[in-house]
């Protein structure tokens, strides 16, 4: 490559640059130590809802003929939690963290809210998911704000005055819900009493912790956030963590299929570096074919027919695999080698 290529080549290379606002703030020590307070009040309210609801459970189940769905109550709060949790780094960074913390306090408190009021079990886990996503909210936000209040020789000692709140939720919790349930509808307090103190760190947060602008209008702000990836990490998440929660009890099924995708993933991927070695195409698709025998497909099938072992469907259920992901690279190829290049869009399609 000589010097020209060399200049075009690195004239060519794309830039990426991301700008990330820096939102630190340094304030007097009076109004640190009252932001500080607002901000383990925030950790205090979701342990504490969380560690009285799970006290509070038997007796929900039983006021609402839930049975044993109830274990639902903390599952869609984990789910919610967990789902939303790793976006709030990259939206605190494009909206600013006090207008996140704010939002996800608001869910907390509304979720609070309408748990107090459910009349369904699914009422319940509803309203459940959504305090789930408050408080995942709350949990990755103050951590950042912290990071933002003070330095890194000091961190250390705030972020154990806010393990002391994290400490205090989860252990008054259960006493607290305890002494609810025993009242008649009392355990509707298990909620309503996380969703009041949420609602009075909405109003502290708003007026105590500092508010470090980001740059540029709402519609900007909503350009640079990434909706595709939002709605594929959320929907990734969700789909691997209700078969967990459900107890793989569809494990035994999903086994049967994976010999099929683990024999066509592996056949597709490795199509493509044979054909880049040998420069041919013909090969791999004669191969794809030879799969397709219908004498050896006619002998796994009538196999399995008379048998449920896993040692017969495992082998039957990988051939079709293979069959489908050899074939399935060097068809392109194939198919546009002798077209004409303005037509080839169509063959693709």
């Amino acid at each position: 490559m000589n010097a020209t290529e060399t200049r075009f080549t690195q004239n060519q290379t794309p830039q990426l640059s991301l700008k990330v606002p820096n939102q630190a703030s340094r304030l007097p020590f009076p109004r640190l130590i009252a932001a500080y307070l607002c901000l383990c009040l925030c950790y205090f309210t979701i342990y504490l809802d969380t560690a009285g609801v799970t006290t509070a459970l038997p007796t929900i189940s039983t006021a609402l003929s839930a049975g044993p769905s109830i274990t639902w109550a903390g599952t869609a709060y984990l789910l919610g939690q967990t789902a939303f949790q790793p976006l709030y780094g990259r939206l605190s960074d494009i909206t600013g963290r006090k207008p996140i913390l704010l939002a996800s306090i608001a869910c907390t408190a509304l979720g609070g809210l309408l748990c107090g009021f459910a009349r369904t079990p699914t009422w319940l886990y509803t309203a459940r998911a959504l305090s789930g996503v408050g408080g995942g909210g709350i949990s990755s936000t103050v951590a950042i704000v912290v990071s933002d209040l003070v330095s890194l020789k000091e961190r250390g000692k705030y972020q154990g005055i806010i393990g002391i709140a994290i400490g205090a939720g989860a252990t008054t919790g259960p006493f607290i819900a305890a002494s609810l349930t025993g009242y008649h509808e009392g355990w509707r307090w298990t909620f309503w009493v996380p969703g009041i103190l949420a609602a009075v760190c909405w109003v502290l947060v708003l007026g105590y912790v500092p508010l470090k602008s980001v740059g540029g209008g709402w519609r900007e702000k909503a350009g640079r956030i990434d909706w595709v990836g939002i709605g594929a990490s959320v929907g990734g998440i969700v789909l691997v963590l209700i078969p967990i929660s459900s107890g793989w009890k569809y494990l035994a099924v999903a086994t049967l299929i994976l010999p099929f995708l683990l024999a066509q993933t592996i056949a597709g991927a490795s199509t493509g570096p044979v054909m880049f070695k040998t420069a041919r195409y013909n090969p791999v698709l004669r191969t794809g074919f030879i799969a397709l025998n219908p004498r050896r497909r006619a002998q796994t099938h009538l196999l399995a027919q008379h048998t449920d072992s896993s040692v017969c469907l495992y082998p039957r259920n990988r051939g079709p695999g293979l069959r489908l992901g050899a074939p399935a690279r060097p068809r392109r190829p194939a198919s546009t080698q002798h077209a004409r290049r303005p037509r080839r869009c169509y063959i693709n399609t």
